[in-house]
């Protein structure tokens, strides 16, 4: 298989994004010590809107990564292009390439990879890419798709009725939920 070497600079902007990705996911351990502390705050005020702040920081730190790794993983595949029949495809190559990088965040540091809305979000964001026609040389349109379509899947996991289904596995997503049933502030979260 041919590979056409593009843009160098797309391809080292979406290395830098991959591994600012990367960066923050480590670098938020803290945040989602803030946000421990919320719910614990929550439990002994009985106060719903500190649940609210603790899931809000939860969905805001793992929207950042998921952008920043989703957005790297456009750019690098811009960058780099291969055979005309084999282009068609190159979503498919997105999608393979973010769930990957994605699940690695957990091996960096303790965010938890959710295994339904991950990979939904991001191909959520690659059919909303391409059903909008997006040009490949306009990234904020994209970058606007990402964030959006990635903050919404992560507070589905945030949502009590959708646990049944599969949806917040991870120990915040289980932590808030069990907090809002606690004080009886479901209805907060969904």
């Amino acid at each position: 298989m041919e590979v056409l070497i593009g843009s160098k600079r797309k391809i080292y902007l979406g290395l830098i994004l991959i591994m600012s990705g990367f960066l923050w996911a480590a670098g938020s351990e803290n945040i989602a010590f803030d946000a421990v502390v919320k719910i614990r705050q929550a439990i002994y005020s009985g106060n719903g809107a500190e649940l609210f702040l603790a899931a809000m920081l939860n969905c805001l730190t793992l929207t950042v990564t998921y952008s920043l790794l989703g957005t790297g993983v456009f750019l690098v595949n811009e960058g780099i292009l291969l055979e005309a029949r084999v282009e068609r495809f190159m979503w498919v190559v997105q999608f393979i390439v973010f769930i990957l990088l994605s699940s690695w965040t957990g091996l960096i540091c303790t965010q938890y990879f959710e295994i339904i809305t991950v990979p939904l979000s991001m191909a959520v964001i690659l059919l909303m890419i391409e059903w909008t026609k997006t040009p490949k040389a306009s990234l904020l349109p994209r970058i606007l798709i990402a964030v959006q379509v990635f903050f919404s899947f992560q507070w589905l996991n945030m949502m009590p009725k959708l646990s049944g289904l599969g949806f917040g596995r991870g120990d915040l997503f289980v932590s808030i939920k069990v907090t809002g049933n606690y004080l009886n502030n479901d209805n907060i979260l969904n």
